[in-house]
Parts: C-alpha cells; sequence; structure tokens
C-alpha cells in the first residue's frame, strides 16, 4: 500500500446499534458541496444542543462503506456529550486517495460546517476506521497543527512511509484500536506504526482488542475515544497547510555554477540516492515517449545519435553566446494561477527585471519582480531567462542526451533533444524551498533547438522522478522563448515570451501561466544627497 493512495480491497464491518433518539427529533444531515467541477456529498449531525462553541469530529470511514456509515454509529454518543459530527464520502467507496480526498477537500468540508455552527477551532478532531484509519494517520502528519487529536480503529502506516513523520510540525496525540485477530490489518504492523511515532516524539498509544477483528462493538469503541479526544486541544489556533503551501512551496534555482547563500547545498549533501531508481523518459521507444510528452506528436525520429554531439556544440555555443550579450532588461509579467479541483483561479502583475552579473570571468543572470498590487505573493517561479543553463558548455556534462530528430515547432524548424541529469555528475541541483526547507532536484526535459542559429525555441523540464518524501509528484516548466528587439540595443535579443508551471503538490494541482511583453533596457537611477 503507498502513501498515494490508500486502496484498501476489503470491507470494513460495522456493528450497527439502532438509536434513540426520537426525544430530541435530532438526525443526520446529507449535504452536498461543489468541491472543483464535482459535487461532493458529506454527512453532518448537529446535536440538539450543542456546546458553544462546539468540538468537531471529522470521520473517515472505512473500504466498501460512506459516511453515513459511522454517523450513525457515533449520533447518540454526540447528542450527549454536544459534538458536531461531520462524515464525507470518499471519491470511491474502496478507498481514500489524497488527490481526489485531498486535505484541502476535507477543510473545504469543515470550513462549510462552521459557516452553519459555532466551532471550537481548536477542537477539530480526527477519527478513521479501517481505510480511513490510515488515512487519518497520513492526515495527522501533514495536518498537525489543524486537528487537536486522532483516534483511529484498525489502521497502520506503511513502513515505507515511516519517514514521512518526519515532516510534521507538532507531535499530533494519538490513540489506536486493533483486533489481535485481524487479518487486514495485522498486528504487527500496527505496532510498528506506533513505535515509529513514538520514536519520533508522538504521543501514541496502542489499544489490543484480544480475540477481535475488524467486527466488535463500535459504540463501546467510540465511548473510549471520546474520552481521549476530548482530553486534547490545540494551544494556539490552527493553521491549515495544504492550500497555503501551494501558494507557496516553491522557489527553484537552476544557477549551473553557483548555488545562493541560503540554499546550503553541496555535493556531499546532495543525496543521490533519492534519484537512484529514477527512469528518465529519454530511454523511453518513441511511441512510449510521445504519449507522454504530447508536444512530440508529428516529431521526424533520428535513424542515429551521429549528429548528436555537435548539435550539443553549436547549442552550448550559441547559449553562452546569448548569456554574454545579454543587458539589463524589465518587462511587464502577467500571471494566472489556477489550482485544480478547487478551481480557484486568480491574476496578478509584476514588473519583471533580468539583472547580469560579472565576476571571475562568469556572467550571470538574476530576477526580481516588483508586485503592482503589493499583494506581498511572488509567483513561485525563478530562472526562466536563464533556463537553457543546462545546455551551457561547461554543464553538459552533467546530463545525458538523446537526439530525438527534427519537428516544426512555433514557427520554426527545430531539432528536439531529450535531456537527463546524472546524479553523480551534478554538482549544484536546483532547488525547491518547502516551508523554510531547501530541498534539491534533479530534472529531465525536451528542448527544441533552431536548427538554423541553434537558439532553444522552447523547453520543458520535468522532475527526474516523484518526491513523495515532500509530497510532490510532479514539477513541469514549459517555456517559450522568441525574438525581441529592444531599444537602444543593435542586435535581437532571445527571451521568454511565456512560461507555464505545473505542480503536483500534495494532491492538488496547481498551474500558473507567465506572459512577458514590453521588454526594454533597465537603468538604475541613483540619487546623490551632498
Amino acid at each position: 500500500m503507498c502513501m498515494r493512495r490508500f486502496l484498501i480491497g476489503w470491507a470494513c464491518a460495522l456493528v450497527v446499534v439502532a438509536l434513540s433518539l426520537a426525544e430530541t427529533g435530532t438526525k443526520s444531515q446529507k449535504e452536498t458541496l461543489t468541491f472543483g467541477p464535482e459535487s461532493r456529498t458529506y454527512y453532518a449531525f448537529t446535536p440538539s444542543r450543542p456546546s458553544a462553541p462546539a468540538p468537531l469530529l471529522l470521520l473517515l470511514h472505512g473500504s466498501g462503506q460512506d459516511g453515513k456509515s459511522l454517523i450513525d454509529v457515533w449520533q447518540e454518543l454526540a447528542q450527549r456529550e454536544g459534538i458536531i459530527l461531520v462524515a464525507p464520502d470518499s471519491s470511491d467507496p474502496a478507498e481514500w486517495d489524497y488527490r481526489k480526498d485531498s486535505p484541502d477537500f476535507l477543510h473545504a468540508v469543515i470550513t462549510e460546517v462552521e459557516s452553519k455552527h459555532t466551532v471550537d477551532p481548536r477542537r477539530v478532531y480526527l477519527c478513521g476506521d479501517s481505510a480511513g484509519a490510515a488515512y487519518a494517520l497520513y492526515l495527522s502528519i501533514v495536518e498537525s497543527e489543524y486537528f487537536a487529536a486522532t483516534a483511529a480503529r484498525n489502521g497502520f502506516l506503511p513502513e515505507s512511509n515511516f519517514k514521512l513523520i518526519d515532516s510534521s510540525e507538532r507531535k499530533v496525540p494519538i490513540s489506536i484500536w486493533a483486533g489481535t485477530d485481524d487479518k487486514a490489518f495485522p498486528l504487527p504492523q500496527v505496532k510498528a506504526t506506533r513505535d515509529a511515532f513514538n520514536a519520533r516524539g508522538f504521543p501514541v498509544e496502542l489499544h489490543e482488542i484480544p480475540g477481535h477483528d475488524q467486527n466488535y462493538d463500535a459504540i463501546q469503541l467510540n465511548e473510549a475515544a471520546w474520552q481521549f479526544l476530548a482530553t486534547n486541544k490545540l494551544g494556539k489556533d490552527p493553521d491549515f497547510q495544504a492550500l497555503a503551501q501551494l501558494l507557496r512551496p516553491f522557489s527553484k534555482v537552476d544557477s549551473g555554477s553557483k548555488v545562493p547563500s541560503d540554499a546550503e547545498l553541496t555535493p556531499q549533501s546532495f543525496d543521490r540516492s533519492v534519484w537512484a531508481s529514477a527512469k528518465p523518459y529519454l530511454d523511453d521507444p518513441f511511441p512510449q515517449l510521445t504519449a507522454q510528452i504530447p508536444q512530440l506528436h508529428g516529431l521526424d525520429s533520428a535513424p542515429d545519435q551521429q549528429l548528436l554531439a555537435e548539435i550539443l556544440k553549436k547549442t552550448g555555443d550559441k547559449s553562452l553566446d546569448l548569456l554574454r550579450r545579454m543587458p539589463n532588461v524589465i518587462s511587464h509579467e502577467t500571471v494566472v494561477t489556477k489550482i485544480e479541483p478547487r478551481g480557484q483561479t486568480w491574476h496578478q502583475q509584476f514588473e519583471y527585471l533580468v539583472l547580469r552579473h560579472e565576476g571571475t570571468g562568469e556572467v550571470m543572470l538574476d530576477e526580481y519582480r516588483t508586485d503592482k498590487a503589493n499583494t506581498g505573493n511572488a509567483p513561485l517561479s525563478q530562472g526562466t531567462a536563464n533556463a537553457w543553463v543546462l545546455f551551457y558548455p561547461g554543464n553538459l556534462v552533467e546530463s545525458r542526451f538523446r537526439y530525438l530528430g527534427r519537428q516544426r515547432m512555433d514557427g520554426h524548424a527545430t531539432i528536439v533533444l531529450a535531456f537527463a541529469q546524472i546524479p553523480d555528475k551534478v554538482k549544484f541541483p536546483g532547488e525547491v524551498a518547502l516551508q523554510g526547507t531547501s530541498v534539491p532536484v534533479l530534472f529531465q526535459g525536451i528542448a527544441w533547438i533552431d536548427e538554423a542559429d541553434f537558439r532553444i525555441v522552447r523547453l520543458r523540464k520535468d522532475l527526474l522522478a516523484p518526491r513523495p518524501d515532500i509530497y510532490l509528484r510532479t514539477l513541469t516548466s514549459e517555456i517559450r522563448f522568441s525574438q525581441v528587439r529592444v531599444p537602444e540595443v543593435t542586435d535581437p535579443l532571445w527571451l521568454p515570451q511565456e512560461a507555464t508551471n505545473t505542480w503536483d503538490f500534495k494532491g492538488q494541482v496547481v498551474q500558473q501561466l507567465h506572459r512577458y511583453s514590453g521588454f526594454h533596457l533597465y537603468r538604475s537611477k541613483t540619487k546623490i544627497v551632498m
């Protein structure tokens, strides 16, 4: 079982006990929520006399069940204790998928309930059953500052995902109940989960139910679970991470020859073993490669690799020539950001500044932005103007290349190359800044090169391999370059026209589209006061 999808193929049997709430007339309600393009279902129960403010318990059902199955066995206790219950349906009854049933989706459900009732934000709890218990343990890691405590029945965290525990911001109190005869969730694996959390400072307790499998008295266990949950409360207002991280997770740097002082990345500290199992698409047969990279449709494939060395030399020389002739320029930049499946879209405008720096015989480009609206939110990508750094002559030894063939692209007759960075050769990897931590990343990609002058017309870069340890499934950059004539500059420049950055982080897909226009020379103005 992998963390991406909690695919549990067994039925989770619950003992459904008839509840007597006739005296209050209180019943659970089936609700719908529009999340992205879909209408999602959840169940909610509000006691006739909820606490003010009331605690909220998020219930995650087992495989083959739905939210109502847990509401039914919790509502009598909730009525007595003044608890608001919320139980969403997973997108697929057989599993909880962190992309479709993401933390952001669950947060949207809770937010809607909070809009109708007075909820104590420091007493929002998690309770999962079977497949839902496994997902609850995952949520306890990634949303540790949002949920006050977690109760889990018959669930464990896969050993391959124990390392994820280290990323948690808070040590969430967790209590697990497990039957000693449960074949679906064997007790040794549940114990290993407890030990992994405890070893990292989490207060996790395990209650073994002798002789029981999945069919045991849920009502009795709910009493014990609530006694545990109710003793815990957040010490400060909750901090929901998923959406916030989507808006500010990445600050990519591909310096090629120099590492930013705050990155603290060295060849020695770069863990190349992370990429040991990477399988670059550079090695895929053409049908598979074109299926993965749709832009390659219509490619006239190369019969052999005889021209590769010459292409690389000419492309490297041209890239270096363009860099050396690059002045300081500034342009208008529009950025459109869209999040799926939420469907949110917003627009930003910036002045995009590219400054040239020279030192020790090298030329480097730095990027800056000024936010016209003073929103404080800068785009998440850097290095667009200097994206061809991989093709600089000194960097060619750090990647493998494959000559794919020729193709018409963006009005140019182009030569098409695939590339993949070599973990053992890369001196200074790219960087992803995540929650204040710099994480090195390697890339693979496709370059479309003008066959007449060897300027890069279009460049696509992808992660060399997914990074599940930081919840980063994909990261793709696609940049289109074009010739730009700038007043007072004799020769035309080769600058980015459009860049699209897309990433799948914590199950949410974010896309940022950048468009550049109106490039002109930038001259700093200095006033000296005597």
